[in-house]
């Protein structure tokens, strides 16, 4: 196995990169899946990762609504003690969220090829459907809400509504107008899914994965853009930029559709005819800040969404994450390495 990696530190959106002194994280913040049974627990088990470089954090975020309450998003029971005093109204919805995701995340781990192209795998994939219908016994209320916005599920209030659209904002990229609901339900499950704080930051289970690469006998390459993919007879040529030439029988590009079009010579016209534009969608401003530790309150959460009126991203949602006080690889001693980013529309 060889791995190509265009950067300088692998991970892609979930890379940690250094600058003066200081480690931060280049896309994503937060990480979860560590639950027991988890994917992150199914990954180490099937790469032979004993231990991840991981801590668990509680609370997984503090969000601040500048015109309502603060809402600390627990993983434990602590969580129906803050639903039930600051929004008494949305326990019905978080009933149904926790039960909808844990039915969905039960379906996902049984790790079903959900598009089948071969007939032996549609057999799996209806059988593996059949036998989560008899184990989990889902709610017939649960098709419905494949095809509906969750909007449908959510109590009249519209504080707790704008709550509900600014974390389905960081975790979906969408709104509950936008999203439907079962998709809602795994995407506000975040808090409950096993929440760590990486040593290292968030590219430390990249580096990880990394050894484990090499201890199996593979190769990872930093620097190394693909330039090109072609396919020759059943085999797959790749060219990066530093004029590497490399074939094999199998081919995994970790690529956007649009990016591996530019690259893919000979793609399929069928493929090609798909791709116009990128959908409408988010993109992110990105802050990454050196701050004196004296200034960071003691014992304060490491993530924090700030919401204000209006309407959400272009900075009226921001997202603050800071390294941990107990990570002294992230920043010298005395500071602390932050992000902070808001959702931009990518038109502009």
């Amino acid at each position: 196995m060889t791995v190509l990696e265009a950067h300088v530190y692998p991970g892609g959106c979930a890379a940690t990169f250094r600058y003066q002194g200081h480690w931060f994280d280049a896309g994503a913040t937060l990480t979860a899946g560590f639950l027991p049974g988890g994917p992150m627990q199914l990954l180490g088990r099937a790469a032979g990762v004993s231990t991840w470089p991981v801590r668990p954090l509680e609370p997984a975020m503090v969000v601040h609504l500048l015109d309502g309450p603060m809402v600390p998003r627990w993983g434990d029971e602590r969580r129906w003690d803050v639903y039930g005093s600051l929004f008494p109204q949305s326990l019905p919805f978080w009933h149904w969220q926790e039960r909808t995701a844990s039915q969905l995340w039960d379906f996902a781990l049984r790790l079903p090829e959900l598009h089948p192209r071969r007939l032996w795998s549609l057999r799996e994939l209806l059988g593996t459907v059949g036998q989560w219908i008899l184990q989990a016994r889902p709610s017939p209320r649960l098709l419905a809400d494949l095809f509906r916005p969750v909007v449908y599920r959510l109590p009249a209030d519209a504080t707790f509504r704008r709550f509900i659209d600014a974390q389905l904002l960081i975790a979906a990229q969408a709104t509950s107008h936008e999203i439907y609901a079962l998709y809602a339900a795994a995407a506000l499950d975040l808090p409950n899914r096993g929440v760590v704080e990486v040593a290292g930051g968030v590219g430390g289970i990249a580096r990880t994965l990394v050894s484990t690469i090499e201890r199996y006998g593979g190769t990872v390459l930093l620097r190394h853009e693909v330039t090109s993919i072609r396919r020759r007879g059943k085999t797959w040529e790749v060219t990066t930029n530093r004029g590497l030439t490399l074939t094999g029988d199998e081919l995994v590009a970790a690529l956007t559709p649009w990016g591996l079009r530019q690259i893919w010579y000979d793609a399929p016209s069928s493929f090609r005819a798909r791709l116009t534009t990128p959908p409408k969608g988010w993109g992110a401003f990105v802050l990454y800040l050196i701050l004196e530790d004296a200034i960071v309150p003691t014992d304060i959460a490491l993530h924090h969404q700030v919401v204000a009126s209006g309407p959400l991203g272009e900075g009226r949602s921001i997202f603050l994450s800071l390294s941990p006080e107990w990570d002294s690889t992230r920043a010298p001693v005395g500071r602390r390495a932050a992000t902070m980013s808001t959702h931009t529309q990518y038109a502009q």
